[in-house]
């Protein structure tokens, strides 16, 4: 909020001229330099998508990640998904999300073979084996 601030000074610095050009070319500035300034406090409150790494497991060259994500909105509801994650050797990351649930909770990521995963979100309450 203090981004807005600026815009409603020059407002009230306006006010006090008693000159009508000096006025209006106060609040031109008020209106030129408000936009910038509430789009800037606008988007310093929202945050469109948090991500929280629950947690990773390591398999060959592929590292699978679970992650809780939080929309930005004030009615959605975090979910879990899972990933994809293969590093090259050029600081490319390749990520593909193969496994998304509107469940939440702490996460933990189990291999149970080399071809299937098993996600236990908030101890005993959820499993699901995915096969990979």
């Amino acid at each position: 909020m203090a981004a807005v601030s600026i815009p409603v000074s020059l407002v009230f610095i306006g006010r006090a001229f008693t000159l009508r050009f000096a006025r209006y070319l106060t609040f031109l500035a008020v209106a030129v330099l408000s936009v910038p300034m509430f789009l800037f406090s606008f988007l310093g409150v929202v945050n469109p998508v948090a991500s929280e790494l629950q947690d990773s497991l390591s398999l060959d060259s592929v590292t699978y990640r679970i992650y809780m994500r939080t929309p930005g909105f004030v009615t959605a509801q975090p979910f879990t998904i899972l990933r994809k994650e293969l590093d090259t050797p050029f600081g490319f990351k390749f990520v593909r999300t193969i496994w998304a649930n509107e469940r939440y909770g702490k996460a933990r990521l189990h291999s149970v073979n080399g071809s299937t995963l098993e996600i236990e979100i908030d101890g005993d309450f959820y499993r699901e084996n995915i096969k990979i």
